[in-house]
């Protein structure tokens, strides 16, 4: 009975420990071949995390540092214009809802008052951006130089996550950083 309790204490143990190492090994290669995706088409990867009171230094961090990839000034962009997605937003093969957004271009609600246009269509498709009550003066800060902060960043329930102001101008029309129409690893099956 002693030997049968070791082996199951053993296996349990094994599970417990083992199972999220095997998850982190393959959380870390998904990171990897994201990262690989964003640089052979021609974008910069940037480490950020999330943080509140971004002006303080250090800037109080939300949450762990997540891979975007990053592009400036790209064939058809304004040359001073960037765009930032999540790499694996970019990279992924199945859909996501930032992705969808962006490829589908859904119709921009009205604009009224003095909110943020890109915010305002953030939220329209579902998605937030950081900041308000709960995180002032928040934004996604670069996590090797905490003077780069991004706020603008859509983030959708997927955890797809991509410019809330390069969304809505390529909604309108015109590209900011680069096109990612034709950059991205899903892609929406054509009307017939």
């Amino acid at each position: 009975m002693n030997r049968l309790r070791s082996a199951l204490m053993v296996a349990a143990f094994n599970a417990a420990i083992g199972l999220p190492c095997v998850a982190s090994l393959a959380a870390a290669q998904d990171d990897a071949d994201a990262a690989e995706w964003c640089t052979s088409h021609g974008g910069t990867v940037v480490e950020r995390y999330p943080a509140s009171n971004t002006a303080s230094n250090p800037p109080v961090a939300l949450g762990p540092a997540i891979s975007f990839c990053e592009f400036t000034g790209g064939e058809g962009a304004d040359p001073e214009s960037s765009i930032s997605v999540r790499a694996d937003t970019l990279a992924a093969t199945e859909p996501s809802m930032a992705a969808t957004a962006y490829l589908t271009k859904p119709e921009a609600p009205e604009s009224s008052g003095s909110a943020s246009p890109a915010a305002l269509y953030c939220a329209d498709l579902g998605g937030a951006q950081l900041g308000g009550v709960l995180a002032p003066s928040g934004g996604w800060v670069n996590a090797t130089d905490a003077t780069d902060i991004l706020d603008g960043l859509c983030v959708f329930p997927d955890l797809s996550i991509i410019d809330a102001w390069g969304l809505s101008y390529h909604t309108a029309g015109t590209i900011r950083g680069a096109d990612l129409e034709p950059l991205f690893g899903w892609k929406p099956a054509s009307e017939s």
